[in-house]
């Protein structure tokens, strides 16, 4: 429970960590993938596409949490292969959303942050969309959260 508490604090209060340079300050969100206890998951439905990456200690209760980072088209259709999408610029094709998902809060998507960046659609069928990531994210609160890594979304109802 201790562990569970501990791990809540540091992620919703990110004062309580050692000071560190602003290089280092980022949670490159892609990058925990591998570590012990996280997990990933890249889904699209449509012109929606999901990138999830969670945390879940099997041996504790209450401590799990989420990042997600969504990218939304107005169709499947609309999507240009081969094509880089400015997040800043390009919002009339995609807009992208970010929250942190824990057992307390389910599916906040916080207004006031900051999303900029690139993605870049490497590859795209029916069912599967692979998608370069090149992401910057600054919250409410001033965390800073980087993507920046080429992630395959699967489609969540694929068409055989």
């Amino acid at each position: 429970m201790l562990k569970s508490v501990v791990m809540f604090a540091l992620l919703f209060f990110p004062a309580l960590l050692p000071a560190q340079s602003s290089a280092d300050s980022a949670t490159n969100v892609p990058a925990l993938v591998g570590r012990n206890n996280y997990g990933e998951r890249s889904t699209f439905s449509g012109g929606n596409f999901r990138h999830e990456v969670w945390y879940d200690d099997p041996n504790e209760n209450d401590e799990e949490f989420s990042y997600i980072l969504e990218f939304r088209f107005a169709s499947f259709d609309s999507i240009r292969d081969r094509h880089t999408y400015d997040l800043s610029k390009d919002t009339a094709a995609v807009h992208a959303l970010f929250c942190i998902n824990d057992y307390l809060h389910r599916g906040d998507y916080p207004s006031q942050a900051s999303i900029t960046g690139t993605i870049t659609i490497l590859g795209k069928s029916e069912n599967a969309v692979v998608i370069e990531e090149d992401v910057r994210i600054v919250d409410r609160k001033g965390n800073v959260y980087i993507y920046q890594a080429s992630r395959s979304f699967s489609c969540r109802k694929p068409k055989n």
